[in-house]
């Protein structure tokens, strides 16, 4: 193969096979672009510029191929694919969805001395709440 020669295969399935010779052999499969070909500029050893033919793919692959490098670089760096270890309760007894978020409530409105820390109010610090909720109301 020479610089510029192109090779397709077609699948039954439309998806598109492509060897492409630039300055080496690329291959290419797609299943958007047909067998249609067009030109792209490639320098020259001697400096001066060529249009050499390609395939549909390659000018589209080099415009869009910046996104896939940021998609790329940010999955990197914020790799979420770590290793953990999952902390599981198994409960002795069955509670309901309702029971378990009752005693939970009533679990956290019993402490009635606690002692709140807010910050940036001064005065408000170690100060027990005050408020038309602190003491418990069961409700059945």
């Amino acid at each position: 193969m020479t610089r510029g020669d192109i090779d397709y295969r077609v699948s039954k399935m439309d998806v598109t096979y492509c060897k492409w010779h630039d300055n080496k052999v690329v291959h290419l499969i797609c299943n958007y672009h047909g067998t249609n070909s067009t030109t792209v500029k490639r320098m020259q050893k001697d400096g001066s510029r060529k249009d050499i033919a390609c395939p549909e793919i390659v000018p589209d692959y080099n415009r869009y191929m910046g996104g896939v490098d940021r998609a790329d670089r940010l999955r990197q760096a914020y790799c979420i694919n770590r290793r953990s270890k999952k902390m599981t309760m198994i409960p002795e007894d069955k509670v309901s969805l309702l029971e378990f978020r009752r005693g939970v409530s009533l679990g956290l409105m019993s402490h009635e001395n606690a002692a709140i820390k807010r910050s940036g109010i001064s005065g408000a610090r170690n100060s027990p709440r005050s408020s038309p909720y602190d003491t418990p109301t069961i409700l059945e």
